[in-house]
């Protein structure tokens, strides 16, 4: 930047340090191209504050391609002064899909591993539920992705051929919407990738271990009341005050909504303003 600018490499770190800028760092981010994603995201959240009576609310999901690496050299250990550590290079074994099923009123996991991903993946773990028999309705929470509403209502054996599913679908691109992916979260950070397997088996054994830990996910607790029912927005009203508060954020703020950075320590030198810096930077006659 120095070299393009033609400034002093220490005038451009005191550019981005008033203007709070960090050009090495990168986020990623993927914005919902739903065209009902307010629709979808009311209908979902509003299952999860207020859900039916005698109804039974599933968050399900899969998680594929879970790998069994096994490391070269056995893992050190955390200590004093020095984090955990692994070896880049690995034995890859195999791998397993795992599908999961989240009852939201209690907060209990039904998951299962499976060698392949088939159709049936997610009705084969339905059948395992012994509380969803007695409900009359099923609300059942899934990505666009998941298994289609047909093969699970033919599928699940054990269940009620009366029983009402009812399919409720997340908006593209926003599986973050979806509770169950809290536990896949969990097992991915806890089980999978900071663990050495030497078999599928043995990584199965660490996931059914580890969600047996977990149960239940979360605590479960009756729902309060809902807020007063607001007019909707469309995707393009949020869009242009998102657009907007953007526009208004001071130098130092990451973005709208975030607080400001921590102040900066107290030095004995004048700090330096970003007028004062713009000047600087003109060429002198």
């Amino acid at each position: 930047m120095a070299a393009t600018t033609g400034i002093s490499k220490s005038t451009v770190q005191r550019y981005l340090q008033a203007f709070n800028l960090k050009p090495h760092r990168v986020e990623t981010f993927k914005l919902s191209t739903d065209p009902l994603f307010i629709e979808k995201l009311r209908d979902v959240v509003g299952l999860y504050l207020n859900p039916p009576d005698n109804a039974l609310v599933l968050c399900v999901d899969e998680k594929s391609q879970c790998q069994a690496l096994q490391r070269t050299q056995p893992m050190l250990p955390l200590g004093l002064g020095y984090v955990e550590g692994v070896t880049h290079d690995y034995v890859r074994h195999g791998t397993t899909t795992l599908f999961a099923a989240l009852n939201v009123m209690n907060g209990q996991v039904l998951a299962q591993c499976r060698p392949t991903a088939p159709a049936s993946g997610v009705p084969g773990l339905l059948a395992l539920d012994r509380q969803g028999r007695a409900a009359r309705d099923s609300m059942c929470i899934a990505s666009p992705t998941t298994t289609p509403a047909t093969s699970i209502r033919r599928s699940a054996p054990g269940w009620p051929s009366g029983l009402r599913w009812h399919m409720h679908f997340v908006p593209t691109y926003s599986s973050w919407l979806n509770q169950v992916e809290r536990f896949f979260s969990i097992i991915t950070t806890r089980a999978i990738r900071r663990g050495s397997f030497d078999s599928v088996k043995d990584l199965i054994d660490k996931i059914d271990s580890l969600r047996r830990q977990l149960q239940p996910l979360v605590q479960a607790s009756s729902p309060g009341p809902l807020p007063p029912t607001q007019s909707l927005k469309s995707s393009s009203d949020y869009a242009g005050e998102l657009a907007g508060q953007r526009a208004s954020v001071r130098p130092g703020f990451r973005s709208a909504g975030r607080a400001a950075p921590p102040p900066m320590p107290a030095r004995r030198r004048r700090p330096i303003t970003p007028s004062a810096l713009i000047a600087m930077a003109q060429p002198r006659a």
